[in-house]
Order: structure tokens, then C-alpha cells, then sequence
């Protein structure tokens, strides 16, 4: 079998996983929009180069302690039952690996394993979606950094107003000086 030479589609996948799962986070702390019912990565802002740079990282971290990204790859596909004279993993089975790495280093209980069959592999946790945060809330459309503070709340028709509604909460606010 062709062993897959491009760890692109498996970076897409992590950097995919990595900016929706922070995109998500943040939407629940700001509630800017609802995504209820929603697939958060079809309505998530574009993916910001700052989360291809920690997919990187934490594709590092998985190879550290397991063989490079493709072969990886290629063992999940031998494993799910493709022999050696089976096509080797295309670009979609490999943005879905990538997917699941991800999930499997923010211990978010989604496991490459849940579908698909075992096969010797150890993905070491990776807390990094804090790293993102500021360039998810700078990313997000339906946000703005309050006057005051500088921290991202929703915009909402009198935006005026829930920036004031905001800032009389904010530790910066100084009621005096209105």
C-alpha cells in the first residue's frame, strides 16, 4: 500500500476540532448565539492560522509517543479492515483521523475508537483551547470587546445599551464618573 506522504488532511481535521471546540466554549460564556441544533462547523467563524499553528503542536505531541501522522493514518485504515492492496486512506478518512486525534487530546470523550477499530495508539491530553480564546472572541461575528473592559459581549439591536447593561457589571466601571 501507498503509505499517505500528506499530514495536511489530518492538521485540517485537529485544527478543525481545536477552533470549533473553542468556538463552542466561548459562545456558551459570551452567549452570543444559540447553537442548538446547529453543526458547530458549519457555522463557526473561518479557522484562524493560530489553530493550524497549535494543531502542529499538539500532532507533535501524538507523534512523540506514537510513529509520524501518515503512518498513523495508514494503520487506523489497515486496521478498519483495508489490506495492503486496498487504496490508501483518502483525504476525507484522514480529516476525520484528525478529527478524532483531537478529540481524543481535549479528553472530550469522542474516541477514533467509538467507530472504528483498535489498533495500538496513545494520544497524550493536550488542554490547549485556551490558547485560542482571544483569537476565537476576535474572530466571532456576533461580538464586540465592551468599551470598558475590552471583554468580547454580544451585539444585540441597542448595542449601546448592552454595552452600558455590560459595563455597570464590568470591575471597571466607575458609576461616579456617569
Amino acid at each position: 500500500m501507498d503509505q499517505p506522504t500528506d499530514r495536511d488532511p489530518i492538521i485540517r481535521g485537529i485544527a478543525t476540532i481545536l477552533w470549533a471546540s473553542t468556538w463552542a466554549d466561548h459562545v456558551a460564556e459570551v452567549r452570543c448565539r444559540s447553537l442548538s441544533g446547529c453543526e458547530i462547523t458549519q457555522v463557526m467563524p473561518s479557522i484562524d492560522e493560530a489553530a493550524f499553528r497549535l494543531a502542529h503542536r499538539v500532532a507533535g505531541r501524538i507523534e512523540q509517543v506514537n510513529y509520524n501522522l501518515p503512518s498513523l493514518c495508514a494503520a487506523a485504515w489497515r486496521a478498519d479492515g483495508n489490506s495492503d492492496t486496498d487504496d490508501s486512506p483518502d483525504d476525507e478518512f484522514a480529516e476525520r483521523f484528525g478529527e478524532c486525534l483531537a478529540y481524543m487530546a481535549q479528553g472530550a470523550g469522542v474516541s477514533w475508537f467509538d467507530d472504528h477499530k483498535e489498533f495500538p495508539l496513545e494520544v497524550p491530553l493536550c488542554l490547549h483551547g485556551g490558547d485560542l480564546l482571544s483569537e476565537v472572541a476576535d474572530a466571532c461575528p456576533h461580538c464586540a470587546p465592551c468599551d470598558e473592559c475590552g471583554n468580547h459581549i454580544p451585539i444585540v439591536n441597542g448595542g449601546e445599551l448592552a454595552n452600558r447593561h455590560h459595563a455597570e457589571s464590568c470591575s471597571l466601571y466607575d458609576a461616579d464618573e456617569e
